[in-house]
């Protein structure tokens, strides 16, 4: 009986063990959150690449493998760091793969392993453009990735975003663009579980100094490469009727409602001409309020306030020289932004008090920082610390210019918002059930897009908005017409330089400063509100600020469209690379 019970608990013993054993098997996993993906392709057409991808890991792992698909292109120079340190790995035949494994130790940790190799034949060289079609991530991987980012980096600068086609694969929720007319960045996010990610690139076959590592072509390809491309986007765009059906009548029932509770009280404009702001409330209320149908100060407005503190005083700006990528390539000039403190005290509104902690920000304890700070700060993929910072500080300024808007009562609260929640749901609803599951995600649009068409077609500027819109857009009149300009100009570089604030936020800079350039008072040039010493170098820092002006403005923008569709569109999946991998 004794033995008997030690066989049976023995029994339990093991059973008990190999359950704990399977649970702790069961419980060893990963997640991929981030992988990026750098390709240099260089002039004699062999790429340069290098894969940064992060893993969670759940569990103790030993090691991870990544594999390349065999093809037409060949893989060589492969090497596996993390934090710069080379690791040990080892390269397989995997089917019709190359497996390359690496080892390390990890437990419950987050751990970036770099993987670095160079291809070659991997584009198609063409007698006028050079085509790379590259799976950026492949179908292999058991895991869906969050976020995807990359870079692809052009042999040589082309002259403009027009000269460089680029499409990305499949319909994913993700952008491409290009930067300093030389980098194509793409990002996508939440990448499903063995779904591949295809950019094709397309650029002038000039940029290349030889083609001993590409696949030749002796014929042109641009004009087959977009046919075949439109014929991608026109397939994806006729499973798209119904939904297009949907949003007509959805649009039409918008114009209904704009047209009853929306549309701004008639009132008679009896001033031709503003020749100076008609009021002083600042260039970003201005502009917001003299927009149709976006309540939101933009980036512009954001450049017009910063000019607008240095007209009052509580900023300075000097031009500085620059130094230029490799002696090449950037701007000759900079400008050298100080905080000063206004001869006379001057109460700012709550978004100029928070538009100012923002720059200060920037400055730090040096209250001092240089204007392509701001740019660079600016931009989706922030090259300065504290960048996503700044693009949250932007936000917050641009709550408070709405706030400051709503309290002036420049525009009339309605009702009409009962209408338009109702005819919303009713449009979602048609949108799921006629058009199918994928539209689901429209419920979740809906909690943003109601307030959103609410300020912005449901309400309409009171008779006092109005008045002051009519003003304000004389004086946009005034600032675009030379021949009044002309007839009448400004006696002071100083109402040249408020001209500019509000120019800016108008988005007529351009036109304004040359006009500025040619009637501005020469013996006025020495002085400024803005510019420390004035305008030294003439016409040439006036023009030079304005460019300044909407590189920054464009920053926000995000990258430069090129003369591909500009983000993730359908088709696709011929292009060579992808693979996947895994750890354990």
């Amino acid at each position: 009986m004794r033995l008997l019970f030690f066989v049976t608990g023995k029994k339990f013993a093991l059973a008990v063990f190999f359950v704990l054993f399977a649970s702790c098997v069961a419980a060893k996993s990963f997640d991929l959150p981030k992988a990026e993906v750098f390709m240099q392709i260089n002039p004699d057409s062999s790429i340069d690449v290098a894969e940064k991808i992060t893993f969670v890991f759940s569990g103790d792992f030993s090691f991870a493998y990544r594999d390349i698909p065999n093809g037409t292109w060949n893989v060589s120079g492969i090497g596996v760091m993390e934090n710069g340190v080379p690791l040990r790995f080892e390269t397989t035949s995997q089917g019709g793969s190359q497996r390359v494994k690496w080892f390390y130790s990890a437990s419950n940790e987050t751990r970036v392993f770099e993987l670095r190799y160079r291809l070659t034949n991997a584009v198609n060289a063409y007698t006028d453009v050079v085509e790379l079609n590259w799976k950026v991530w492949g179908d292999s991987w058991d895991e869906p990735l969050g976020e995807l980012y990359g870079e692809i980096i052009l042999p040589n600068t082309v002259s403009g975003p027009g000269d460089v086609y680029s499409w990305g694969h499949p319909k994913l929720n993700g952008k491409i663009g290009l930067l300093e007319n030389r980098r194509l960045v793409f990002q996508s996010f939440g990448v499903p579980q063995r779904q591949w990610v295809e950019i094709r690139l397309v650029f002038p076959v000039g940029l290349l100094s030889g083609t001993e590592y590409a696949n030749k072509k002796n014929s042109a390809g641009l004009e087959s490469i977009v046919r075949e491309e439109e014929s991608f986007a026109f397939r994806g765009q006729t499973m798209l009727v119904v939904p297009v059906i949907l949003a007509l009548f959805y649009l039409a029932f918008l114009a209904w409602l704009y047209f009853r509770h929306g549309k701004d009280p008639k009132l008679a404009n009896g001033f031709f001409y503003e020749r100076e702001p008609p009021f002083d409330y600042g260039p970003s209320i201005a502009s917001t309020l003299m927009r149709d149908f976006n309540r939101k100060p933009s980036a512009g407005d954001f450049v017009a306030e910063i000019l607008n503190l240095a007209v009052l005083g509580f900023l300075k700006f000097e031009k500085v020289k620059k130094e230029k990528f490799l002696g090449i390539v950037g701007k000759d000039f900079d400008y050298r932004v100080y905080f000063t403190v206004p001869a006379k005290a001057i109460e700012l509104r709550d978004s100029q008090k928070a538009l100012l902690k923002l720059l200060e920000k920037t400055g730090g304890s040096d209250r001092e920082f240089l204007f392509s700070r701001l740019e660079e700060n600016a931009r989706p993929r922030p090259l300065f610390k504290g960048g996503l910072s700044f693009r949250s500080g932007f936000s917050s300024w641009q709550k408070k210019v709405e706030t400051e808007l709503n309290q002036m009562k420049f525009f009339e609260k309605s009702k009409a918002w009962i209408a338009l929640v109702i005819g919303t749901i009713i449009f979602i609803f048609a949108m799921v059930f006629l058009a199918g599951p994928v539209f689901y995600i429209l419920l979740l649009v809906a909690a943003f897009l109601t307030p959103v068409l609410y300020y912005n077609i449901a309400t309409k500027r009171t008779e006092k908005g109005v008045l002051h819109f009519l003003k304000w857009k004389s004086f946009k009149k005034f600032l675009q017409d030379f021949d009044q300009l002309k007839r009448y100009p400004p006696e002071s570089i100083v109402l040249w330089e408020k001209y500019l604030v509000y120019a800016t936020s108008f988005g007529i800079a351009g036109e304004v400063t040359r006009h500025m350039e040619i009637l501005a008072p020469k013996e006025e040039l020495s002085h400024s509100a803005i510019f420390i010493g004035g305008y030294a170098g003439g016409v040439s820092d006036i023009s030079g600020f304005s460019s300044s002006i909407n590189s920054f403005s464009s920053s926000f923008a995000s990258a430069s469209g090129t003369s591909g569709s500009g983000g993730f569109g359908g088709g696709g999946g011929g292009g060579g690379g992808g693979g996947g991998g895994g750890a354990g």
